[in-house]
């Protein structure tokens, strides 16, 4: 209601591309160097519990080989923390 349909047929093109860089495979990490900084930060962060199961999870998402992924999550969860982790795994 409160859109154009230019703005409409802009959001299905954004949308489109987002589902097709999702299918996308490139890049891969190998397992090892993934593996290897886990458990680096894990050490890291043990005086403060080390890295949650989320964090571990999204940060195994966010490397997967798929061209986009994307992660949510509330304030102060560790969102930032396991996007800078992937940066050094990458």
């Amino acid at each position: 209601v409160y859109t154009s349909r230019d703005m409409v047929r802009q959001e299905q093109k954004l949308v489109a591309l987002v589902d097709k860089l999702s299918q996308r495979i490139t890049h891969p990490v190998k397992e090892r160097i993934i593996k290897e900084s886990l458990d680096l930060h894990q050490k890291k962060f043990e005086k403060y519990g080390g890295l949650s199961l989320d964090q571990i999870q999204a940060i195994r998402h966010i490397v997967s080989p798929h061209q986009l992924s994307c992660v949510v999550g509330y304030a102060r969860a560790g969102k930032t923390t396991a996007l800078a982790i992937a940066k050094e795994i990458w």
